[in-house]
């Protein structure tokens, strides 16, 4: 019995730490496919504004290259061992949070290429947090009594486990993720009511993007959908409403009340891509796109406006921006926060 437990540590000696360097790898390479997945998680759980979510996502990404790094050079592997119980623990702290408040969307742990809800990542990081203790353990008994690994085996674990991280980042960085859709059940004629103002000709598939003028997500999503549409105006038509999340974004809701007021002058999508463009929306430059398109001041119908697209919102369950619900040529409703899968759903 005992040497069976001896040869389970010393596996654990030497394949512990290059099975968990490729874990931590594997969600660093993940989440630097996809940064802007990783702000919106951030931003939208924690309720921070873009000056932090920025810096603390980077140091994210880093802290778990460093991880890797400590882990796969012999002389630091104990520093590798606390940094990635220290990470794990942070993680699952972060995951209990969004438990406890409801937050039903997707951890961002691996990037966009599995999709854990809270629950789920609390599990993983467990695991993680276990393991990384324990073999933080077997090290530091291993070093009292003096024993060292065979440099031959190390090798070997090291160099596969590397490999196979490697060889799958590749793959998911050829291969674009899609994001399944999830079915609603609100009616077509809720979320297009009172829309007259649509970008793109197509009447069989329509995207309702609900966004928010302050948020960098937003900024890229529109920019690949104005994208899409200025190559194939005819494949989609795409309406617009405003969920600015005034918790993070202070001048997103001023900005929503400018692009509603230019939609009763009949400007509203030039308005709007103004809103997207500007380096940093504040009352400066809102002020300064409302005076460029003449847009007059602003009056109870687009307060009216702007409430009813929240309303609208939280009656789907959106806690996040951007969110799209596309409505296909059958006229049913299909909600995601990804608009890779919009495109990807169109006949």
């Amino acid at each position: 019995m005992k040497g069976g437990t001896r040869t389970g540590t010393r596996l654990a000696s030497v394949i512990g730490p290059y099975a968990l360097a490729g874990v931590f790898l594997l969600a660093a390479l993940t989440k630097l496919r996809d940064l802007t997945g990783l702000y919106q998680v951030l931003e939208s759980s924690l309720g921070i504004p873009t000056s932090v979510v920025y810096p603390l996502g980077q140091f994210v990404v880093a802290a778990e290259i460093l991880v890797v790094l400590a882990l796969v050079l012999p002389h630091y592997r104990t520093l590798g061992f606390i940094g990635a119980g220290i990470l794990s623990a942070a993680f699952l702290a972060f995951s209990a949070y969004r438990l406890l408040k409801d937050q039903t969307s997707p951890c961002h742990c691996f990037g966009d290429l599995i999709h854990l809800s809270p629950l789920q990542s609390c599990g993983l990081n467990v695991v993680i947090l276990f393991a990384s203790c324990w073999m933080l353990v077997v090290r530091l008994k291993a070093s009292r009594d003096g024993r060292t690994s065979n440099p031959d085996a190390q090798f070997l674990a090291g160099f596969l486990a590397i490999l196979g991280s490697a060889s799958v980042a590749i793959y998911i960085n050829r291969q674009p993720h899609i994001e399944p859709l999830m079915q609603v059940s609100i009616p077509k004629s809720t979320l297009l009511e009172d829309t007259k103002d649509f970008a793109g000709s197509s009447k069989t598939n329509t995207v309702v993007m609900f966004g928010d003028y302050q948020c960098p997500p937003c900024k890229a999503a529109s920019k690949v959908l104005s994208s899409m549409l200025k190559h194939e105006p005819a494949r989609f038509r795409i309406a617009f409403r405003n969920f600015p999340l005034t918790k993070i974004h202070p001048f997103a809701k001023k900005g929503a009340l400018v692009a509603e007021q230019a939609r009763l002058q009949g400007k509203f999508w030039a308005v709007h891509d103004a809103m997207y463009t500007v380096a940093s929306l504040n009352d400066q430059s809102i002020a300064s796109v409302a005076k460029k398109y003449g847009v007059s001041n602003v009056d109870k119908g687009s307060f009216e406006a702007v409430e009813a697209d929240i309303l609208v919102a939280k009656q789907l369950g959106l806690d996040s921006t951007p969110s799209f619900i596309f409505i296909d040529r059958h006229g049913d409703c299909w909600k995601t926060t990804s608009v890779n899968s919009v495109l990807s759903h169109m006949h």
